[in-house]
């Protein structure tokens, strides 16, 4: 048994052997292994730079009946802010009105304090109470919160960045608004260092934009921010731009 064995693994090596000497060539080299054709290289895919729409102050030649007034847009505009700030709306009553308020408010944005802004007459006032933390003074006082809405419009946070195609998602910001809070009892002004605040918007593709700068052509870009502004922070489905088609 011990012969077969050994005779076995004899042979087991003989073959090995054999089998590793052929796969060398005669000049004790190893062969050459066969080279692969490279495939053709692929054409990198233009570069699209997303386009910013610049806000136009100009009013719009229509009116897209189905939606609210300018100024009703700029009050919801001002209220959809409050919760930003930790505040909440409050009925009153009042020691300041809120054309009183308002008076305050653009001798406070027509001061060095203030950047300048677009539409100093729509400034909106809301009565409401400081509530998101205690530790403030001015926690649960009563303000008049006055928002000086944007020229409205769309932005880019920095400089634009090329997309691979017409179709990618691109983050946008609305127009950048500035705001105050005006103590209700003492008239003082509270936040003054707090300037402009920019506000997310939906995520647009070139393709999409392109229709909604023609709608914006139509009835402005107010109109635009009030059919959108649901989609904040999201991609905008198809069927909202289809709806816009003018």
């Amino acid at each position: 048994m011990k012969i077969l064995l050994t005779s076995l693994l004899v042979l087991s090596l003989f073959s090995n052997f054999s089998c590793s000497k052929a796969a060398v060539p005669e000049t004790g080299q190893a062969p050459a292994l066969t080279r692969v054709p490279d495939s053709l290289p692929v054409p990198a895919a233009p570069a699209v730079i997303p386009p910013v729409p610049p806000p136009s102050p100009v009013v719009p030649p229509r009116s897209d009946t189905s939606l609210p007034a300018i100024s009703d847009m700029k009050l919801t505009w001002a209220l959809d802010e409050t919760p930003f700030f930790g505040l909440e709306l409050d009925l009153g009553p009042s020691k300041l009105s809120a054309q009183e308020a308002i008076a305050r408010g653009k001798v406070w944005f027509a001061s060095s304090n203030a950047r300048k802004v677009g539409d100093i007459d729509s400034i909106q006032a809301v009565l409401v109470r400081f509530t998101a933390d205690p530790k403030f003074y001015e926690y649960n006082r009563l303000y008049w919160f006055l928002v000086a809405p944007p020229v409205m419009g769309l932005e880019i946070q920095g400089p634009p960045v090329p997309v691979l195609n017409r179709d990618t998602p691109i983050p946008y910001l609305w127009a950048p608004d500035d705001f105050i809070m005006v103590d209700d009892e003492t008239g003082e002004f509270w936040g003054s260092k707090f300037l402009a605040v920019g506000n997310v918007a939906p995520q647009l593709t070139v393709n999409q934009l392109e229709a909604v700068q023609k709608y914006a052509d139509s009835f402005g870009w107010w109109a635009v921010w009030y059919r959108l502004k649901a989609y904040n922070g999201r991609l905008l489905p198809q069927s909202v731009i289809d709806a816009m088609r003018v």
